[in-house]
């Protein structure tokens, strides 16, 4: 009678350590940065349609003391709100075209944030329009973001 192999070998042994790596490979982790800069663009987004569209329900536009552009630029208005929260949503998914279009949206926004405050002697809610627009640009030129993204 032959004796029985035993079921722990030295060749088991190391076959079960070769697959154990003590340090794991990690996925990187988002940048706090970035998640502010989404947070930020959505809950702004979100806000500019909602206050848009009760605007726009609110004004009655065939009324003559409303000028026939106030419907359009409103309308404008919610099209660029839902561009900002579209970049918000879209920032988290790793590529880097809702960064672009966020920075390109943000720009205008300055843009015209300052065009209105130049037609209004420097009205405070266009400035802190800017001001929040120049934070979130700020958070996604950030190099932790960047280097995110690429």
């Amino acid at each position: 009678m032959t004796e029985p192999e035993p079921w722990i070998t030295r060749d088991s042994i190391n076959e079960a350590w070769r697959g154990y790596n003590p340090n794991p490979p990690t996925q990187p982790r988002l940048p706090g940065q970035l998640i502010a800069a989404a947070v930020v663009l959505i809950v702004r987004g979100s806000l500019g349609l909602l206050l848009t569209f009760l605007i726009l329900q609110a004004l009655d536009v065939h009324s003559s003391w409303v000028a026939s552009w106030v419907p359009a630029v409103l309308w404008f208005s919610m099209g660029f709100a839902a561009v900002q929260i579209l970049c918000g949503v879209f920032l988290f998914s790793g590529k880097p075209w809702p960064r672009m279009l966020a920075f390109g949206a943000l720009g205008v926004d300055v843009g015209l944030g300052l065009f209105i405050m130049a037609q209004t002697t420097a009205s405070c809610a266009g400035l802190s329009g800017v001001a929040v627009d120049l934070v979130i640009i700020a958070l996604l030129s950030r190099p932790a973001v960047k280097e995110w993204y690429y």
